[in-house]
């Protein structure tokens, strides 16, 4: 009589699952940094301007060209439903545009596509204030004689 090999046909998913519970360990971890990751902007300088009301939609656009609504991370395609979403939340129909200055045009320009259907009244471009200049007139004193007295000379 020959004898009869028993087949064995079953999967073991243990270790499978150990695979499992560990990736789920680790991208549970990982995740909270990767929402957060909201890169500081360098606004460019301006020389003059008025002070903004920091009750707009504000609008981040980082020298990668990654995109920040409000704080959160925002694909292109979902710029403008995301700032159409916001608009009953704030008092004024206004977007406030913080771009890097080493952010590409294109990436503001995305921007301003996606605002133009959104009914938004309009955007504001926030910058960075620079420092006052000095006036030389009180740099520099002159005398009867047309000789500077300041000494520096």
């Amino acid at each position: 009589m020959a004898s009869q090999v028993k087949r064995f046909d079953e999967i073991n998913i243990t270790p499978l699952t150990d695979i499992f519970l560990v990736l789920l360990i680790i991208m549970m971890v990982i995740a909270p940094s990767i929402a957060q990751k909201n890169e500081a902007v360098a606004l460019p300088l301006v020389e003059n301007g008025k002070a903004i009301s920091k009750n707009l939609i504000t609008v981040d656009v980082s020298a990668k060209g990654d995109y920040n609504v409000q704080g959160e991370s925002v694909q292109a395609s979902e710029l403008g439903a995301k700032i159409k979403a916001l608009l009953p939340t704030v008092t004024e129909q206004k977007v406030l545009l913080r771009a890097d200055k080493a952010s590409s045009n294109k990436a503001v320009l995305n921007v301003m596509k996606a605002v133009a259907g959104t009914g938004v009244e309009r955007i504001v471009f926030e910058g960075e204030a620079a420092p006052q200049k000095k006036n030389v007139s009180e740099d520099v004193a002159v005398s009867e004689e047309g000789a500077s007295t300041n000494g520096e000379f």
